[in-house]
C-alpha cells in the first residue's frame, strides 16, 4: 500500500441487508478482501464480501457472496471523483432504472425469464451512516451487489481484446439497453425527466487542461510510429478537441437518437458466463459511474475499439454495427414505439457525429488496458505511473488499428 492509500472497512452489513431483504435478517459472520488485483479498478474500492447469514431469525445459516463498491483510496480518484453524484447515479441505475426497463418489457409481453438482466443484483446501498449528513458520501458509502464471479462470470483478456462471439453477444445487449432507454423516454416522459437528474450529475471533476501533458505525450507516442505519423495532423486535432473529456460531459439530446448510455464499455466492466462447451451464454454490464443521457451511439466507437480484438476492428466492425442497429430497432418495435425516424441513414449520420469525439477516450483507456501494473507502481499517481509512461508493442499495434479505423470512417 502506497503512502496516499487508506484502508476501507465495510461496517454494518446487517443493517444494509435488512433494508432490502428481511428486517429480521441476521449476519452471523462476514469477512472482506480485495476483489481485484492492483490496477484493475480506479474509480472506487471493490471488496469481496463472504457472509454467513440467517435470512430470518428462524432460518438456517447460509452463505451469501457480495461485492461492496466503496469510496476510492487512491489520491487521484479522491481528488477528481464526485462520489456523492457517482453513488447516487449507480444506485439509481442498478436498482430503479433496472426495474423500469424490466417493466417496459413485461408490459410488452416479454416472459419473466427473458426480461433484460444485464445488471448485477442489487442488495442495498447508502451514502453515509451519519445522522447529520446521510445524503453526502463519506467512508461508509457502499453499494452492495452480487458477486458475479461466484456464479461463474469472468472478464476476458484485456490486453488483446475480445473475439467475435463475445462482442456479438455484448453489442446486442447494448442495443437492448439503449433501446429501452429510448422507449422509456417515449413511453414514460415523467419518469424520464426524473431519471435525468441523478444520471446526468457528473461523477468526476477534471479541471480544464488537467490532461494537456497526457495528450501531448500520447500524440508523440502515436506519431513516432511510421504507420500513424502520416495522420499526425488529424490525431493532433482529435486530441486537442477531446483532451478535456467533453464527450463524457456531453448530455446533448438530438432527436431521435436519445437514450441513457453506459459510457465505459471496456473489458473489465463486462463479465461473461459460458456454457459447458465454453460458449458465451450471458453478459453482465457493470460500473455506471459515467452514464448519462445523450446519443446511445456514443458507446459504440469506444466499445468496439477498446474492447474488441484487432480482428474485430479489421474484419467485423461494420458487421457488428449492423447487428446493433437491427437489434435496437427490433426492441423499440417490440415495446410498441414508432420506429419510422430510426432509419439506417440517420443511424450512420449520428454515428459519424459521435465518432468524431471518441479518439482521445479510446486511446487513453487503451494505454491503461495494455499496461502491466506492478506491485511497485503507485497508481495513486495514475498520470505519472500509467499515462505518461513509454508504450509497449501491444499498445502501439492496437492504437494503429484504432487510428486507421477512425480515418477509414472519416471520424478524424
Amino acid at each position: 500500500m502506497s503512502a496516499n492509500e487508506q484502508q476501507v472497512e465495510l461496517r454494518d452489513l446487517q443493517g444494509l441487508l435488512r433494508e432490502n431483504l428481511d428486517k429480521d435478517l441476521v449476519v452471523v459472520d462476514y469477512r472482506t478482501s480485495m476483489l481485484l488485483p492492483k490496477g484493475e479498478n480506479y474509480g472506487s474500492t471493490m471488496l469481496k464480501v463472504d457472509a454467513r447469514v440467517k435470512k430470518t431469525k428462524d432460518s438456517p445459516e447460509e452463505e451469501m457472496h457480495f461485492v461492496a463498491k466503496m469510496v476510492p483510496t487512491h489520491e487521484f480518484s479522491k481528488m477528481h471523483m464526485r462520489m456523492t453524484a457517482s453513488f447516487n447515479k449507480e444506485i439509481f441505475i442498478v436498482h430503479k432504472l433496472r426495474e423500469m426497463y424490466r417493466e417496459l418489457e413485461r408490459k410488452a409481453g416479454v416472459r419473466e425469464e427473458d426480461l433484460i438482466d444485464i445488471f448485477p443484483k442489487f442488495y442495498g446501498g447508502r451514502l453515509s451512516k451519519s445522522v447529520e449528513s446521510p445524503d453526502v458520501v463519506d467512508e461508509d458509502a457502499v453499494m452492495l451487489l452480487e458477486n458475479l464471479k461466484v456464479r461463474g462470470y469472468e472478464t476476458m483478456n484485456r490486453f488483446h481484446g475480445m473475439d467475435f462471439d463475445h462482442m456479438h453477444w455484448t453489442i446486442k445487449e447494448y442495443a437492448r439497453f439503449h433501446a429501452l432507454g429510448t422507449a422509456l423516454r417515449m413511453k414514460n416522459p415523467e419518469f424520464w425527466k426524473l431519471a435525468r437528474e441523478p444520471i446526468n450529475k457528473m461523477a468526476f471533476d477534471l479541471p480544464d487542461n488537467e490532461f494537456d501533458d497526457v495528450s501531448k505525450h500520447t500524440v508523440e507516442l502515436l506519431c513516432s510510429d511510421p504507420r500513424m505519423n502520416e495522420y499526425s495532423d488529424r490525431i493532433n486535432r482529435a486530441f486537442s478537441a477531446g483532451k478535456n473529456f467533453e464527450s463524457l460531459k456531453n448530455t446533448e439530446e438530438i432527436e431521435p437518437w436519445i437514450s441513457i448510455v453506459h459510457g465505459d464499455g471496456w473489458v473489465n466492466n463486462l463479465l461473461y458466463h459460458h456454457d459447458k462447451n465454453g460458449k458465451v451464454d450471458d453478459v453482465k454490464i457493470v460500473d455506471y459511474q459515467i452514464a448519462r443521457t445523450c446519443s446511445p451511439l456514443k458507446d459504440l466507437p469506444y466499445f468496439l475499439c477498446a474492447s474488441g480484438s484487432m480482428d474485430i476492428i479489421d474484419n467485423h466492425f461494420d458487421e457488428l454495427l449492423d447487428i446493433y442497429y437491427d437489434k435496437y430497432v427490433e426492441v423499440l418495435a417490440r415495446i410498441g414505439c414508432d420506429v419510422s425516424a430510426f432509419t439506417k441513414e440517420s443511424f450512420h449520420k449520428q454515428l459519424d457525429k459521435d465518432g468524431q469525439d471518441e479518439l482521445f477516450h479510446c486511446i487513453l483507456v487503451l494505454k491503461i488496458i495494455t499496461t502491466e501494473v506492478s506491485q511497485e507502481m503507485d497508481i495513486g499517481d495514475m498520470k505519472s505511473s500509467l499515462l505518461l509512461t513509454d508504450s509497449n508493442q501491444v499498445f502501439m499495434d492496437r492504437s494503429w488499428r484504432i487510428v486507421s479505423k477512425f480515418v477509414e470512417k472519416g471520424w478524424i
